[in-house]
């Protein structure tokens, strides 16, 4: 979506922009405009300028030019700081691409009564012994990338993330370690441009429960207020009938099937490729 900004929203979502995050239509260029200008005489920023990745950042900070110029800074110091998550991210890479259709992090067409974009993400789908957390994360911020690049509504709507565990063992939670969770957090938190509307966690097993102890130690107060294992205690129960969003979200009403789920993955590969190679 690089180059000049083209709205492509409903009016509907358009509305909500301005009720929600502040957004003034006439003033969209040159917000555009004032940012773009401070990032010219940031020389320890090397940002992309073009229109639509200003204004996710500012969409992102609710138009505060101020918070904008906060969250892309750490955004890109954090890119600098980790090059292991974010150096060679070419999707065709043969250890990349075996990652990648493994589906670690899947968007799902299902929306909550909320609208977010709900994402199901699966970090233990893998080999332990063959892979590790750097990959993971590698492949699934380089997915997270496409997902706000691509999908101009999920600026406005959020990004609501479903976390299934159910097949970490002991070996995976062995590598998540305390310095990586906390760096996963800040970069999640702080430095992308999105609207984190949910965090739910299903079919955790008890290698789980110390694995997000310490991940929940660096989640800002407002984050742990989203932290929900509804899925988990509510499926099933009497009580999935007071929320019944969620009884429609179950697990596998959620799963896309095996064919649909390649076509997610071809897709997300291949414009992977097209975006991300050189960043």
């Amino acid at each position: 979506m690089g180059g000049e900004y083209v709205c492509t929203l409903s009016p509907e979502l358009v509305q909500r922009a301005k009720d929600e995050i502040n957004e003034v239509p006439e003033r969209r260029a040159a917000d555009i405009e004032h940012i773009r200008d401070w990032l010219k005489h940031q020389p320890h920023i090397n940002a992309r300028m073009d229109d639509w990745t200003i204004l996710r950042f500012l969409r992102g900070c609710k138009f505060s030019l101020e918070r904008t110029k906060e969250k892309l800074d750490m955004f890109y110091t954090c890119k600098t700081l980790c090059p292991e998550w974010y150096k060679n991210r070419d999707p065709q890479d043969k250890k990349m691409r075996a990652i990648l259709e493994l589906g670690l992090i899947l968007p799902l067409t299902a929306r909550s009564t909320q609208g977010p974009l709900v994402v199901l993400a699966r970090p233990a789908i893998r080999d332990p012994a063959t892979t590790d957390m750097n990959d993971v994360a590698k492949a699934m911020l380089l997915m997270m990338d496409l997902l706000l690049e691509e999908d101009e509504a999920v600026a406005i709507t959020g990004v609501e993330l479903v976390l299934d565990s159910g097949t970490m063992t002991w070996q995976h939670a062995a590598q998540l370690n305390p310095s990586l969770i906390k760096k996963s957090a800040i970069i999640m938190q702080d430095g992308y441009p999105m609207r984190p509307k949910g965090l739910n966690y299903i079919n955790t097993p008890a290698a789980f429960d110390t694995v997000f102890n310490i991940f929940r130690s660096f989640m800002k107060e407002k984050m742990k207020k989203r932290v929900s294992n509804v899925f988990s205690a509510l499926i099933g129960s009497k009580n999935a009938q007071e929320c019944p969003e969620r009884k429609e979200r179950r697990p596998e009403k959620m799963y896309p099937s095996g064919g649909k789920t390649y076509k997610i993955i071809d897709h997300m590969r291949s414009q992977g490729h097209k975006y991300f190679v050189e960043v």
